[in-house]
């Protein structure tokens, strides 16, 4: 681009993958049909002139439909690749990048087709470019490390981008960091676990700082998608200029062990190369250089010429690639880009793969160039095609390199144009007559004034490390996963055996050449050339002879493989028939046969084993013998397994491992013996029949049988039991009775609202055997049925939570309840009104009963009359409800219980209705109490039972205002106050005091004043004309009956019912007179 600051550019790789479900690898490399990334930020300064998006190529001859899909933006779209149509550019809305986002971003892309296709994805603007292959879902995993390379000191411009995407499973991501990293508003720092869960289709994005952050571990439950690089990089530090960098990275699982990394085209400067190990103590070389690096190391290497380089380690590692900036060699038509490099084990024998051009607008690149390694010898064997068509190329670049023990590899360039290209290796042979297809790889790198691009074009990024974990018990262990697998000998004789096998995908005619090493039980060795296809044939073998053998396979890029298969012995003679079979220990359902062994002569060998069957006489079926058993042993006996009561007569064969084994069919005309005919003892009797269960109760249900439909000799009576569904064995049968065989009925006694299955068991006494045992019958069962539900239990006694009182209401915290007498519909809050903390209240009590229990409105005012101040269907979360509000507050919850015509009233029950309550603002500064009522439906007969928990701790509401300043300033004159007036009232008693001292010593006094009472609704009122009597009390004086002017008041209640209390005062104005 235009300029850059010579300042070192790091970035964060923070690796993402979506889950996926293994696919067969297609032939065609990097290609699939389901793909997921999220796009990622371009340099800050050129936003507006970016653009975004994919290169789509199908890889067969028929039209694919492609879904494409923004899941975070809810567009979607289908479109399709017809034959021969070339490379697809799909555009992608700018939308999608987030500059400056550190968190979740609403940027996936998800693109499914029915047919294998190959995904590139483009982010360009003018001096700004890179693309990178889309990795298809079958290639993702569970374990990346990051590698990126970032400018740390301008991380507004040069900040480390990465972008994690899930597919359609929800993932866990666990992400163990080696430098500082911000995620929405925490910051996480080196040695830092960041954790988190990323829903399907969705994507987060983190902007690193410093390149500390490559070798940073990420683990997954489920299969991710991690896309990398940076918004502007300078390669290598303090290097001119930098440019956007973007690479999509591979799981551990798809690591090498061997990569060879080619010259940029016309770059004289070399290239920058960054390994990263995933195991302790691995051990790298490159040049004379060794590296030991532990899990998450790395190491940034510069290469200052146009050399190849070959980089290999004793445990899986990762290699990244970079060209540097164009100040490093004064070449104008580059800069920095990045790509992983695909290592020797990941070549590939096809692939296909897009070229496109874009135009000036975009971008100012002016050449496409590709790059293909391999063997020098095979070069020419690789056919490419483009547009369906062959295309003959001319490399104008060539590198080499020997490597291993003297392969040479090559590397060429050329110059290539837009289209659809395929890459195909010849199959060849070799001196030896082995048939192999050489494996390469490719890349296409773009370049013009100030940027340029990289994109892998083949890459097999199949599973290369397999873990083996048989205990299930802490680490797996690792190893190579096999290229051959499923050894299996097809055919054995005497003197020769055919063996063959399966390759894993992709890497058929991988190798060269292949041997087998045989050895015998002698103990001697030889080794045996193989073609490297199976099947093959091994010959030249001894009869009835033990053989152990391997495979081995290799190639000149230093690849091997190792198989081992099964041991063998060649086939011997089919053996004699066995002599003097006879039965014996003979019993219900068992006997035991024995035999002398077959007469052994030269050439047959040993006897391997036996067949022993058992034929059921005076059978009228046309399978009358039993399930054939084999005893791989020498012993002379063996247990048969019979049914009772029944004749038999034993088959036995002897056999050999070579030996066809006879099928029942062939007993009477194949080598065999036979013993004489028995007859086996009675044993238990069948099962019961048509166990049922009928008029069930709350407590009882009664159980019904017929009798069984076979036996092996007389029932002698029956064993019932009631078991729980939940129980699942007898042993926690909550009723066990045995009956007589005359008896087919009984009553079970049961719990309430419990689900159970009546069992009944036969069972007859067989003297033979003892004379106490029972024969036992195997189990039958009613179907499942539950008793029925009856009053519920009493709810625990709700408490005050801390701080949960105020002057309107209070918060009361409800404990967990369960009720085993069945379904509970409703809970209802009943609160009353006190006089005091010390009153009595009993819930109990009828006067807190439901025909007692008044709406809000009516109770509200009326000190010990309960309210609903609320009913609900369950206990809220947290167990905490507020009774009580600002303002009046109405709920419902319905008791329904199914009605039946036979309806007859129980004990605790009401009939079914929905229940309506109404909360409001409690009075301040008052005594209040509470308790839960619960209800269980009783679907019977459409009543609901119900019952009253325990009252809590009378508590006491706050004064409104309380706390504040004014309140304590009212408080505090409200004081003297009542200060002054007890004075003035002391002064007053006094004064009055004298005064009937004086008077009393003329005439009596008779006292006036006020009553007071408590007053049940049904009480009746004092009478208006009724007489103050002072009982037989002697006076001096003589009094007159004095007639109230007015009547003696009370507020009547006329929402009171029977039996209700309200406490009332009832005033009197009657005075006394002196006549």
């Amino acid at each position: 681009m235009a300029f850059r600051r010579p300042v070192c550019f790091m970035c964060l790789l923070f690796i993402l993958s979506a889950p996926a479900t293994f696919v067969q690898s297609s032939v065609s490399a990097l290609s699939g049909t389901e793909f997921v990334f999220a796009p990622m930020p371009n340099h800050p300064n050129y936003i507006i002139h970016s653009i975004i998006g994919m290169i789509l190529q199908g890889t067969t001859n028929e039209s694919t439909t492609v879904h494409i899909s923004l899941p975070g933006k809810s567009l979607e779209e289908r479109i399709t690749l017809t034959p021969g149509s070339g490379p697809r550019k799909y555009p992608l809305p700018r939308e999608l990048i987030h500059q400056t986002t550190s968190g979740p971003i609403d940027s996936t892309v998800h693109v499914v087709s029915n047919k294998a296709i190959t995904v590139v994805h483009y982010n360009l603007d003018p001096s700004n470019s890179d693309m990178f292959t889309v990795m298809p879902s079958e290639s993702l995993g569970q374990e990346y490390f990051i590698a990126t390379i970032t400018w740390g000191g301008n991380p507004t411009e040069g900040s480390g981008v990465v972008t994690i995407s899930s597919l359609g499973e929800g993932v866990s991501v666990e992400i163990h960091m080696t430098s500082t990293v911000q995620f929405v508003d925490e910051t996480f720092d080196a040695g830092d676990v960041f954790r988190y869960t990323l829903h399907p289709f969705k994507s987060i994005q983190l902007l690193p700082q410093f390149t500390g952050i490559t070798g940073t571990r990420i683990i997954t439950n489920t299969s991710i998608a991690v896309s990398t690089g940076a918004k502007c990089a300078n390669v290598p530090e303090g290097v001119q200029y930098c440019d956007h960098i973007a690479e999509q990275l591979a799981p551990f699982t798809s690591w090498g062990k061997m990569f060879l990394l080619s010259p940029f085209v016309s770059r004289g400067s070399g290239y920058v190369f960054q390994v990263v190990t995933g195991r302790d103590q691995t051990t790298v070389l490159y040049g004379n250089i060794v590296l030991r690096l532990n899990m998450g190391d790395f190491r940034t290497i510069d290469v200052p010429s146009q050399t190849m380089t070959f980089v290999s380690a004793d445990k899986p590692i990762t290699v990244m690639q970079y060209p540097k900036g164009r100040r490093s060699d004064g070449t104008d038509n580059s800069d920095p880009s990045m790509i992983r490099v695909s290592p020797i084990e990941q070549y590939v024998q096809e692939a296909t793969f897009p070229v496109h051009e874009f135009g000036e607008e975009y971008t100012y690149i002016e050449s496409i160039h590709l790059e293909l390694t391999a063997e020098c010898k095979h070069l020419k064997n690789i056919s490419i095609f483009k547009d369906y068509q062959s295309l003959s190329l001319t490399w104008n670049e060539n590198y080499s390199m020997e490597i291993l023990d003297g392969t040479r590899m090559c590397s060429q360039w050329a110059v290539v144009s837009g289209g659809s290209y395929l890459l195909r290796s010849q199959q060849k042979t070799t001196t030896e007559g082995q048939a192999f297809y050489p494996r390469f790889r490719a890349v296409v790198y773009g370049t013009g004034l100030g940027e340029s691009y990289l994109y892998s074009a083949v890459s097999s990024d199949r599973p290369l490390t397999c873990s083996f974990n048989p205990s299930g018990a802490g680490p797996a262990e690792e190893h190579d996963c096999p290229i051959f697998v499923n050894p299996e000998v097809v055919s054995l004789m005497a003197t020769q055996l055919n063996i063959t096998w399966s390759t894993s995908p992709g890497n058929t005619g991988l190798f060269e050449s292949c041997s087998v090493s045989i050895t015998s039980e002698e103990g001697i060795t030889r080794a045996v050339a193989i073609t490297t296809h199976p099947p093959a044939t091994l010959s030249g073998l001894y009869p009835y002879t033990e053989y152990k053998f391997y495979m081995n396979c290799s190639n000149s890029l230093g690849m091997r493989t190792r198989l081992e298969f099964p041991a063998q012995t060649t086939l011997k003679a089919e053996p004699h028939p066995p002599t003097n079979v006879l039965v014996t220990e003979v019993t219900q359902t068992s006997a035991v046969v024995s035999w002398e062994p077959p007469r052994v002569t030269r050439g047959n060998g040993t006897v391997d084993g036996y067949v022993v069957f058992t034929e059921l006489q005076n059978c009228l079926s046309s399978s009358c013998s039993t399930v054939l058993k084999y005893f791989k042993t020498e012993a002379v006996s063996q247990n048969l397994h019979l049914d009772p009561f029944a004749t038999y007569r034993v088959i036995v064969i002897a056999y050999t491992i070579d030996s066809r084994i006879p099928s029942p069919g062939d007993i009477l005309n194949s080598s065999q013996a036979t013993s004489e005919e028995f007859t086996t003892l009675k044993a238990e009797p069948g099962p019961p029949n048509n166990v049922s269960v009928k008029e069930v109760t709350e407590s009882s249900a009664i159980v019904s049988w017929t009798q069984p439909l076979f036996s092996h000799g007389p029932v002698d009576g029956y064993t019932v039991y009631a078991v729980p569904v939940s129980c699942s064995s007898l042993s926690c049968t909550t009723d066990t009775t045995d009956v007589t065989a005359n008896i087919l009925e009984h009553t079970l006694v049961l719990r309430p609202y419990l689900s159970y299955r009546a069992v009944v068991v036969a069972f007859a006494l067989e003297l033979r055997i003892s004379d106490h045992m029972k024969l036992n019958s195997s189990l039958a069962y009613s179907e499942i049925f539950t008793t029925l539900q009856t009053v519920p239990v009493k709810p625990p006694t709700p408490t005050i939570v801390s701080g949960g009182i105020r002057d309107y209401s209070f918060d009361i915290n409800i404990p967990a309840y369960r009720n085993p007498n069945g379904p509970i519909s409703c809970f209802e809050v009943i609160v009353v009104q006190l006089y005091d903390e010390t009153t009595s209240i009993n819930s109990n009590d009828n006067a807190y009963g439901i025909n007692n229990t008044r709406d809000y409105s009516i109770a509200r005012n009326r000190i010990g009359t309960p309210f609903s101040a609320m009913v609900f269907s369950t206990i809220p979360a947290g167990n905490v409800i507020t009774v009580g509000s600002r303002y009046e507050v109405q709920s419902e919850c319905n008791t329904w219980g199914e009605a039946n015509e036979d309806h007859r009233k129980r004990r605790a029950t009401v009939r079914a209705t929905t229940l309506h309550s109404t909360g409001g603002p409690l009075n301040p500064d008052s005594f209040y109490s509470c308790f839960i009522r619960v209800y269980s439906p009783s679907h019977q007969d459409g009543d609901v039972y119900f019952v009253n928990g325990p009252f809590i701790e009378p508590i006491r509401l706050k004064v409104p205002g309380s706390g504040t300043h004014v309140t304590l300033t009212i408080v505090c004159i409200a004081v003297t106050l009542v200060v002054i007036g007890v004075i003035v009232i002391f002064i007053c008693l006094r004064k009055r005091k004298r005064s009937r001292r004086q008077r009393n010593r003329g005439s009596p006094a008779a006292p006036a004043g006020f009553t007071t009472t408590h007053r049940m609704c049904t009480d009746p009122l004092p009478a208006a004309h009724s007489t103050t009597s002072t009982g037989n009390q002697q006076v001096d004086h003589s009094y007159h009956e004095y007639q109230p002017s007015k009547p003696i008041n009370q507020t009547v209640n006329n929402d009171l019912v029977e039996g209700e209390y309200e406490f009332m005062i009832y005033k009197s104005d009657t005075r006394v007179l002196q006549l």
